[in-house]
């Protein structure tokens, strides 16, 4: 059964009527990202320079300019979306996005920009990032209309799926994902577990001063914004933060930068060639067995600029993973800084690892066979790869 107006016209045909005399019904438009567009934070140039091959990487890294223009590129690249107002609607304006066409599942990125930036009455925008590889998003814009609030249709798009995932945290630099990367038998390395980045603080202030003890030297100035800590716990998610900086670096710290409720665990690690030391080895299966139980995830481990002692637990864990060397090794590429050469850090780690397994085993095998020296069991490993790596 129909129901009419009590002019007389049913609201279909009323409808049709308005349409055909040519009168547009006022709303938010949305015009970028559309449907067809797949974004990226990585910069162009940064891609650039990732697709190409090791040897020509290599090549162009040995050039000190470069590696400096890296340590800038390796900021992720907001995705601008913008609406326009056919009827004068106004703000606040709220940009909402979802994995889910009925937005039950709210993005859990950043906007990067304080407010929406108004180009013009009609047309605005505003900034995010954080987003997640390969996936579909659904976008729509709130805003208000004669006092009322007012939804723009839905529309949707597509994000990147090549790693790195680079995330935005405020005043923290050089923060990824380790996840995105193709792994053994091609199954995917899962997103949102594990992060690396750089120190959530300064170093202690007292760091260099024999005659304070370390559980009397003072924690160094927090990095991490208030902002950037609520992102981590609330957006991010983050349950355990790993030190790995030395005792005189951390003091006498003994709460996460991030906020009380993300468990500070510290294990004073080596980078390169030290992790074959003894020191170096047993910390790294103390740092590998904090990501055997999954009430840790997801798990943020740094050193002070998430280059090299966080670069080289990066490169054991998804080594372990079976991501292949030539990944492993463009991601340590963008983090290296101006100092770092392959010749005097890179090489001699991943030669380190040919003295142990067969001498035609894969890399994985290599660092597996590392571990089950230490003591590490084939059961450990086994579980860290059903954590971490997606269902074929």
């Amino acid at each position: 059964m129909h129901f009419c107006f009590a002019f007389g016209l049913c609201p279909l045909l009323f409808c049709g009527f308005v349409a055909s005399l040519g009168v547009v019904r006022a709303e938010i438009v949305l015009t970028s990202p559309t449907a067809s567009e797949t974004i990226s934070s990585v910069d162009p140039e940064l891609r650039s320079f990732l697709t190409l091959s090791g040897e020509a990487r290599r090549e162009k890294f040995s050039d000190l300019a470069y590696r400096k223009k890296l340590s800038y590129l390796r900021a992720p690249v907001p995705t601008i979306f913008a609406w326009k107002c056919t009827d004068g609607e106004e703000g606040p304006f709220t940009v909402q996005i979802s994995e889910n066409q009925d937005f039950s599942k709210p993005f859990s990125g950043v906007q990067v920009e304080s407010k929406e930036s108004e180009v013009s009455k009609e047309q605005h925008q505003a900034s995010y990032t954080n987003f997640l590889l390969g996936r579909t998003y659904y976008w729509r814009v709130e805003g208000m209309h004669q006092a009322k609030k007012v939804l723009s249709k839905v529309s949707s798009f597509q994000t990147d799926s090549l790693p790195p995932r680079l995330i935005h945290l405020s005043g923290v630099s050089n923060v990824r994902d380790l996840g995105g990367w193709t792994g053994l038998d091609g199954r995917k390395v899962r997103q949102g577990m594990i992060y690396r980045s750089s120190g959530l603080n300064m170093p202690s202030p007292d760091r260099r001063d024999e005659k304070v003890e370390f559980s009397k030297k003072r924690p160094g100035e927090a990095r991490i914004t208030k902002e950037g800590g609520e992102y981590a716990r609330e957006g991010l998610g983050w349950k355990v933060d790993l030190d790995l900086r030395s005792d005189p670096e951390v003091g006498s710290m003994k709460e996460s930068p991030a906020g009380a409720s993300v468990r500070l665990v510290h294990h004073s690690s080596s980078n390169y060639a030290s992790i074959f030391k003894d020191s170096g080895v047993n910390a790294m299966v103390k740092n590998f067995r904090v990501f055997l139980d999954t009430a840790n995830y997801p798990v943020d481990f740094h050193c002070s600029a998430g280059a090299d002692r966080a670069g080289s637990l990066a490169f054991i864990l998804n080594g372990l993973l079976g991501v292949s060397l030539d990944d492993l090794t463009s991601d340590w590429e963008i983090s290296a800084s101006p100092g770092f050469t392959y010749e005097k850090y890179w090489d001699p780690m991943v030669a380190g690892f040919d003295k142990y397994g067969k001498p035609n085993d894969p890399l994985h095998k290599k660092i597996e066979a590392w571990l089950y020296e230490y003591g590490v069991t084939p059961q450990e490993v086994e579980k860290f790869r059903s954590i971490m790596l997606e269902p074929k």
